[in-house]
């Protein structure tokens, strides 16, 4: 009888192992996946700030105000919808973290407005802070997943363009 009761008790160890394994990889993907969605809303902010002149710059595909915005909603479903897996399986603090990355991706949506006021200079620090955000984010996310290693730190819009810049003289 202290054979079977033995037995299983390790069964269940590994059951369990097994388990934990498959969460980790399954929250990996969601986590993923939502930060994708993000980075892909905020890529589209970004062309719109160039389209209305706020933020000129080397941006490839569309720029037609029109269609950035039928793409900007396309986005936003998304990113919803991931965003609803993270709250089902995520950790708390992931989910904050995720909550916040997306409230400063939203104020970056001020430059939709006609009477968007601070120009450039006031864009740069809304799409920082929703960098800022993201850098949490994976913060939250790594520590949950047990990922150890260091996460190099956001470079902020301005220095990220003059370092990019292909108009940059050499």
């Amino acid at each position: 009888m202290l054979t079977f009761a033995g037995g299983f008790v390790a069964e269940l160890v590994r059951w369990n192992r097994t388990q934990a394994v498959r969460w980790d990889e399954r929250r990996q993907a969601v986590y993923a996946e939502y930060a994708s969605a993000v980075k892909a809303e905020t890529i589209l902010y970004l062309k719109i700030a160039n389209a209305k002149g706020v933020f000129p710059g080397q941006i490839t595909g569309t720029t037609e105000l029109s269609a950035l915005l039928t793409l900007l909603t396309e986005a936003e479903h998304a990113r919803t919808e991931r965003f609803a897996i993270v709250q089902l399986i995520g950790a708390p603090r992931v989910i904050d973290a995720a909550r916040e990355w997306q409230s400063s991706v939203w104020r970056i949506a001020a430059i939709l407005a006609s009477d968007f006021a601070g120009g450039r200079s006031r864009f740069e620090e809304l799409y920082d802070a929703a960098v800022m955000a993201r850098y949490e984010f994976y913060r939250e996310a790594r520590a949950d997943l047990g990922v150890s290693s260091d996460l190099t730190p956001p470079i902020p819009l301005a220095d990220w363009t003059a370092r990019w810049s292909v108009n940059e003289t050499s």
